[in-house]
């Protein structure tokens, strides 16, 4: 009766699947054969294998060189954390000042950049109504 009613789980359309070995995708694509390279490209196996040491090569050269730059960061990023919790109430205080400053000198900054040039009427100023121009009701 055991397996009588397992016949029948598998047949029902509700029934929970397990997955089959060709259901799941790889994680990575595949990578074809010898053979099916061969076969695709009419070269020899020698220039093949050559030409996937060579990519083999750049491979490890590019994993090489972003281990070491991730390396480098992090030891930036513990070296500029160490330089923080050394300072001191005084450079905090410091610290802020020149950036309040930075902030008004680029405000300033803006704000003169912004005004016109003497003997220059800017259209935004200008209203026609005070000219006594434009429609009356």
């Amino acid at each position: 009766m055991a397996a009588a009613n397992t016949e029948a789980a598998e047949l029902s359309p509700d029934a929970p699947r397990t997955p089959q070995k060709s259901d799941v995708s790889p994680k990575t694509p595949s990578v074809p054969t010898l053979e099916q390279m061969l076969a695709k490209n009419d070269v020899s196996p020698i220039a093949l294998v050559a030409e996937l040491k060579a990519k083999a090569k750049a491979l490890k050269e590019d994993r090489l060189s972003l281990k070491r730059e991730l390396k480098n960061a992090q030891k930036r990023s513990k070296r500029l954390r160490e330089r923080a919790r050394a300072l001191n109430d005084d450079d905090l205080l410091d610290i802020l000042r020149m950036r309040h400053d930075a902030r008004f000198e680029k405000a300033d900054a803006d704000m003169t950049s912004d005004v016109p040039k003497a003997g220059t009427s800017s259209a935004v100023d200008s209203d026609p109504s005070e000219h006594g121009g434009g429609a009356s009701s």
